[in-house]
């Protein structure tokens, strides 16, 4: 199979499953909550534990006060990208302009700290490997203002914003599986749609740093549906089982 550029972004396709510590094939119910399948995620306890191919064992959890530390080792000295600290869709223009980074790391910092879940953070073993962003579409305001990004219509849903992969960590699954999390967590949290707002490399073969929001093909691979294209941008549409 050909692949376009871009479309490797942390391929991976259906893999055995860890979860509460125990290998699990096929997706079956367990007594205690639900296992990862190829065809849709289901959290157990807010903890989702994927065994990848390449990536080993990955646990992938919410951002919460006591992980914080984690979030900022993540992040580094960049703040994920340009001092971005993951704020870029939930401030307005100017208020990104003018503000530093430092600012958006403690207002970051704020979110994680009263509780609001910002983010999923991936772990190898005790690293943090990766990130993404999920919530409300509303706490976006950003997407709202976006000619190519503004609301389908007037349905509640909520919104995968962001994604960051620890460079060691890149092209091994965990993108997808971060993904797949993400779902879970929405759906978890009274979500009946979940939107992305996918890179199509079939358009464009953009750079790496330009694929923070993901490709197309791994949310078409982890059951979205494209409801909208604006500008060659799509907007993408799931429904958690």
């Amino acid at each position: 199979m050909t692949r376009r550029a871009g479309d490797d972004f942390d391929p991976c396709g259906p893999a055995p499953v860890a979860v509460a510590g125990r290998a699990v094939a096929g997706g079956q119910r367990l007594a205690s909550g639900y296992a990862v399948t190829d065809r849709g995620t289901r959290a157990l306890m807010g903890v989702v534990e994927i065994r990848g191919r390449a990536a080993g064992e990955v646990r992938i959890v919410p951002a919460t006060a006591d992980r914080w530390d984690d979030v900022v080792r993540l992040a580094g000295d960049r703040g994920f990208t340009s001092g971005c600290w993951c704020m870029w869709w939930r401030l307005t223009s100017k208020e990104f302009a003018t503000g530093s980074g430092e600012e958006r790391r403690a207002a970051l910092a704020s979110l994680v700290a009263d509780g609001t879940e910002p983010g999923l953070l991936a772990y190898g073993g005790d690293t943090p490997i990766g990130w993404v962003a999920a919530a409300s579409r509303a706490a976006y305001p950003r997407l709202n203002r976006s000619p190519k990004l503004r609301p389908v219509d007037d349905q509640p849903v909520w919104a995968i914003t962001c994604f960051y992969i620890d460079r060691h960590h890149r092209r091994k699954g965990v993108g997808e599986q971060l993904l797949r999390a993400a779902i879970a967590h929405a759906r978890d949290r009274g979500a009946t749609i979940v939107e992305g707002y996918p890179i199509d490399t079939a358009e464009r073969a953009p750079a790496s740093a330009d694929l923070y929001t993901g490709t197309l093909g791994i949310f078409t691979r982890a059951g979205f549906h494209e409801v909208e294209r604006r500008g060659g941008r799509p907007i993408v549409r799931h429904r958690p089982d």
